[in-house]
């Protein structure tokens, strides 16, 4: 809904006549902060993007609006050449001229303006500077794949210039991109865009390996970062059941915190799979599985994503070569199965559960070999990992277990399934 009404906005955006000028005197229309708002939504999901050709016209539209009225500085500069020339603009004397913006009318005419200086000036531009370099990095991946990612590093590397900087100026005065919490979401679209390159754009060995470990040091942060700070400082927002949880909780703290662990998880999967031998081979995959498995117990009952997680998981452990019980992954392609219909409602076709998964094909594999023997208790079980992450939610971050889902989940496995679990220990 954040997204359709920004698009909405976007939509108004036109050239007219401006008013007093001289006939044939252009204006640009729109609502500023509009931008803001699809950048805002954009980090609360990234799938919501939907931008035809009359979208991507008007966005254009947009960026000269807001650049015009915030004066930024665009990408001329390096990061941190765009920093110290906002540091400089701190002291300059104010700043007179550009659009005088009519909230009420959603348009703007030339005129005289009230002069800005200090934070006042140099906040709404230096946000801008880091919310094109996020629009553009989601733009990329629409027209330009593999541009995204140059995008999405100069976003990241403004925000931590800008924490060099200033490290000791509160966030009220900074403005919002200087957060932590905005810094995890595109942390995770730049993470995102590593993995895509590195499986679609192979390149040398040696970058290939050291795109994996950037994306195991992105993961990383993102785990660190919510160890840091789990929670908002509103603690409604991690109880309630219905909007602040889900666009404030979830967005910003649980969801970087998944694919902080999808990260390293496709860091040790990929390494396993592609580099490392013999018993180095065994133990990043058996890893991997663990780390996916962890994501999975992290996210929404009715996220598509969180199915592939469970499978991804499987398929590194039977890969691995490790001991796995096969109740485990009857479970967990069980679980596949039941969301179904807990994620079409929401998501439809587009973002519907992958048929035939490689991690799906293994644990369907699996179920058809005799059950290998069980190393003691080392023997990594996927369902339990998930369980113990439901549980710390509720106990430790104090969760509802509405929002948790784990009974949900496990009340709709069968019980057949249900029995071989009991059977061998893990119910």
């Amino acid at each position: 809904m954040q997204f359709q009404n920004a698009l909405s906005n976007l939509l108004q955006y036109h050239r007219r006549q401006v008013p007093g000028a001289p006939p044939g005197v252009l204006g640009i229309f729109g609502r500023l902060q509009t931008l803001e708002e699809l950048t805002t939504a954009l980090l609360e999901d990234s799938r919501v993007l939907r931008l035809d050709g009359v979208a991507i016209e008007k966005l254009q539209l947009c960026y000269q609006l807001e650049q015009h009225q915030r004066n930024a500085i665009g990408p001329h500069l390096s990061p941190k050449e765009t920093i110290i020339e906002y540091n400089r603009r701190l002291t300059q004397s104010p700043y007179q001229g550009g659009p005088v913006v009519n909230n009420v009318g959603a348009s703007f005419y030339m005129g005289p303006s009230k002069p800005l200086a200090g934070w006042d000036l140099v906040r709404p531009a230096l946000q801008l500077s880091v919310r094109s370099a996020l629009m553009n990095g989601c733009l990329a991946g629409i027209v330009d794949p593999g541009n995204d990612e140059k995008e999405f590093r100069r976003a990241v590397e403004l925000i931590e210039e800008a924490w060099k900087m200033w490290p000791n100026v509160d966030g009220a005065t900074r403005g919002r991109t200087l957060e932590e919490t905005f810094l995890r979401g595109i942390k995770v679209l730049l993470g995102e865009s590593v993995a895509r390159s590195y499986g679609l754009r192979p390149t040398s060995p040696d970058a290939q390996r050291k795109k994996l470990k950037e994306l195991r040091a992105i993961g990383q942060w993102l785990v660190d970062s919510f160890n840091r700070s789990p929670k908002p400082p509103n603690a409604n927002q991690v109880r309630d059941d219905a909007d602040p949880w889900w666009n404030t909780y979830y967005a910003h703290y649980v969801s970087p915190l998944v694919c902080g662990h999808a990260f390293i998880a496709y860091y040790h999967t990929q390494m396993g799979m592609d580099w490392f031998e013999g018993e180095e081979q065994k133990e990043s995959l058996r890893r991997g599985a663990e780390e996916y498995a962890t994501a999975a117990g992290w996210m929404s009952p009715d996220d598509p994503d969180r199915v592939t997680r469970i499978w991804t998981a499987v398929f590194s452990l039977f890969n691995s070569g490790k001991a796995y019980y096969k109740s485990d992954f009857a479970a967990c392609l069980e679980m596949g199965d039941n969301a179904k219909e807990w994620t079409m409602p929401f998501f439809g076709e587009r973002f519907g559960i992958e048929e035939g998964h490689m991690g799906q094909k293994a644990g369907m594999a699996a179920l058809g070999m005799d059950q290998p023997p069980i190393d003691g208790g080392d023997t990594l079980v996927i369902t339990k990992v998930m369980r113990d992450v439901w549980a710390t939610r509720i106990s430790k971050y104090g969760e509802k277990e509405k929002s948790v889902g784990g009974t949900q989940i496990w009340g709709a496995l069968g019980r057949g399934i249900v029995a071989d679990l009991e059977a061998d220990g893990l119910a």
